[in-house]
This record gives structure tokens, C-alpha cells and sequence, in this order.
């Protein structure tokens, strides 16, 4: 029977319980606030993992603490629990600071003189319960944070995952990658090159599943460490779309927006992505902001943009004559446009004028032009030209 405490902590695993406090790393950079004391204090009982959520909605894992001399995800996954402490989750989010605290304690790499990441495929080990109970909850996808020592393997900040037999590990691993600059490590398919290890064992299960390294020397963390497997776990939560939307002003909509205007009529084209309050943004959602933001002025309601995680059109394509389109008729297209995000999670590859078919790059441009405007004049412009 899972225990349960006032700050919804479950003991997954009995036989693991450790005083993690003697880690000098641990004492040294653990957030002092009430969910993070109650967490450890939950693991001398064993493996803690901590619930945000109603149980309900899409359900995502976060691992750290395989390796109990792996100490900046675990530092991470403390300060990511704190951080999430007073968010509303658009879903669920199961987060295992340490697996094994007794490891953790002795920053020891080792339960009972095994590697716990080549064991999970057997049953009774810290990591084969991680498997069994991802599969209890309906995990959708699980990220496994590790650090890698300079010199070792890979030796540099990295995500691991394969595209078989679930894609999605590997479309998980691009996007954490690209916007926290950590390498991508991909194979084929899951279960050969790693025999056992946790990711793997839960790809083969269809779970879509990857692994996260930070480069930080094992037995020691230092604040640049947790900050990057931080980021790590954040991005992985930001794609899994089950963290609260980001907040943009309608100032930062129309800044971003004159840099796209510019950088299109540079390169004839779209950059991959925006960073907009220092985070990246692919042009998806970008073009969702714009959509919102013109909808918003023109009702009166220039208030702050909520923006979850949307994905590009698959391609952009249509073909259209040149012209005017009037107010009336880009605030109808950007409202269907945004019907069509909240149904399909993604950017469509055109939008229907009374011009012909837009494609998706030049819908962005068109609504950079008509932000761009409105940040001159204050004022949306009774038609663009496209």
C-alpha cells in the first residue's frame, strides 16, 4: 500500500530508504521549503516520489537517482518539485527525486553491487518497479536524468533515445536537445545498445522514453549542473504540455513579431524558432501567439497571452494571388486558425483567403506585419498586404 503524506508523496519502493542529508551535496544545495523537507524526510522510508496533479490528464515521470553518485538531476528533481509546488498542472506529473536513497547517502553508484541501470528488465529491482509502475499509471512518456562524468560516456551534455518502437522518444529527445543545446544521442532501436537500462525497457514497453545527461563529475554537483538538468526537465514537461502556460505580454508578442518581419524579408524565410523571455519558441507557436494577440487587441482585451506548446505545420504549402486582406477577414482567418491548434495541437499548413490558400510561413509573416503595425500606431491597420 502506497503511504501517502500531506504533500501527496507515495513510497514506490520499500527496501531502498536512506538519511540522503549525509550527502554533503544534498545538505549543501537542497531547497529549504516544506515539500522538499517532507520529501527527504520521506526517504528513509524508501523511494519517495512526489505527485502534482489529480491523478487525471495525461501523466508524465521524471526519474533521477538511478545512479546514487549522480547528484545534479537529483538536486534538480528537488528544485523542480519545489518549483512546481504552487502550479496548477495541466495534467499529471509524477517526479522520483532519488530511487535509491541508501545510494544517494553513500554516493554510490551500485544497489546490491549491480548497476540499476542494466536490471530493470528484472523483476524486484528499483528500476523494474519504476517500469511496472509506469505502466499501473498510464505513463505517456517518462524522461531519466543522469549526469556523465568529463571523460566518460558521452562525456558531454546529451539526451539518449531510439526511434523504435516508439518514435516519440526520439521527437522528445530532438526537441529537448535543440532548445537546451545538449547533444542528441539516437538509436535505431530501443534494448541493444543498452540492454536493461530504464529508458530502454520502457520504449520496448511503449512507453516513449529518454534519457538526460548533464557533464558533471560523479560524487559532486555544482549550481551550473543543476541548473542545466533542470532546464532539461523543464523542456521535457514543456513538450509534454502538462506544465501551466507561459504568460507573454502583448509588448513581447509585437517585439518577437518585428524581429520575424525583419529576419523574413532577410532570408526569404522563418527562423526555427524565437526566444521570447528566454525561452525558445518553434514557429507554431508563434504563429498561435500572433493569432491571439490580434484577436485580443481587436476586442478590447490587450491583456497577457497564455501559450502551451503547439507544434508546426507538417508543411507549408498553398498557393494564392496577391492583395489585400481586409480586418475583418484576417481576424476571421486568425480565429479559425486557432480552432484549428485547439483541435489538431499543431499549426496548419495553410490558411483559406479570399486570396486562395496562405501557406504557413506566410501566415506568420503576414501577422508580423499586422503586429508590426500595431506597434507604430497602436492601433490594428484596416488590411495587410500580402
Amino acid at each position: 500500500m502506497a503511504q501517502v503524506s500531506a504533500a501527496n508523496i507515495e513510497i514506490i519502493c520499500n527496501d531502498t530508504g536512506g538519511n540522503i542529508t549525509k550527502n554533503y551535496y544534498i545538505r549543501q544545495y537542497t531547497p529549504q521549503h516544506t515539500i522538499t523537507r517532507e520529501t527527504i524526510a520521506a526517504a528513509r522510508n524508501g523511494t519517495p516520489m512526489v505527485v502534482f496533479g489529480k491523478d487525471t490528464g495525461k501523466r508524465v515521470m521524471i526519474i533521477a537517482g538511478v545512479h546514487g553518485n549522480e547528484l545534479p538531476p537529483q538536486l534538480a528533481a528537488l528544485k523542480l518539485i519545489d518549483y512546481l509546488a504552487d502550479k496548477k498542472i495541466n495534467g499529471t506529473i509524477y517526479i522520483v527525486p532519488f530511487l535509491i536513497p541508501s545510494s544517494t547517502a553513500r554516493s554510490s553508484r551500485y544497489w546490491n553491487d549491480q548497476n540499476p541501470n542494466s536490471i530493470a528488465n528484472y523483476k524486484g529491482t528499483p528500476t523494474n518497479r519504476v517500469l511496472e509502475l509506469a505502466k499501473e499509471r498510464s505513463i505517456k512518456a517518462l524522461g531519466d536524468f543522469h549526469s556523465t562524468q568529463p571523460g566518460g560516456t558521452p562525456g558531454e551534455d546529451a539526451v539518449f533515445c531510439s526511434k523504435a518502437p516508439t518514435y516519440e522518444s526520439y521527437r522528445i529527445a530532438c526537441y529537448i536537445s535543440k532548445n537546451s543545446h545538449s547533444r542528441l544521442v539516437a538509436y535505431g532501436k530501443a534494448g541493444l545498445e543498452y540492454p536493461g537500462a530504464l529508458e530502454d525497457v520502457c520504449n520496448l514497453a511503449g512507453i516513449p522514453s529518454v534519457t538526460c545527461e548533464v557533464l558533471s563529475p560523479h560524487g559532486m554537483a555544482a549550481p551550473a549542473s543543476i541548473d542545466r538538468s533542470f532546464k532539461q526537465m523543464l523542456l521535457f514537461l514543456k513538450y509534454s504540455n502538462v506544465l501551466p502556460d507561459t504568460i507573454l505580454t502583448i509588448s513581447q508578442a509585437v517585439k518577437s513579431a518585428n524581429l520575424i518581419k525583419g529576419y523574413y524579408e532577410s532570408h526569404k524565410g522563418l527562423p526555427e524558432d524565437v526566444t521570447i523571455n528566454s525561452y525558445d519558441y518553434s514557429m507554431g507557436q508563434v504563429l498561435c501567439l500572433f493569432c491571439k494577440v490580434v484577436v485580443k487587441i481587436s476586442s478590447g482585451y490587450a491583456s497577457r497571452i497564455s501559450m502551451g506548446n503547439v507544434n508546426s505545420a507538417i508543411v507549408s504549402s498553398g498557393s494564392y494571388n496577391p492583395g489585400k486582406i481586409y480586418k475583418s477577414e484576417y481576424l476571421r482567418v486568425a480565429g479559425r486558425i486557432l480552432a484549428f491548434i485547439e483541435i489538431y495541437n499543431r499549426a496548419p499548413n495553410y490558411a483559406s483567403t479570399s486570396l486562395g490558400r496562405i501557406p504557413f510561413q506566410r501566415l506568420i509573416y503576414m501577422y508580423s506585419k499586422i503586429l508590426n503595425f500595431y506597434g507604430f500606431y497602436g492601433r490594428l491597420p484596416g488590411y495587410v498586404t500580402i
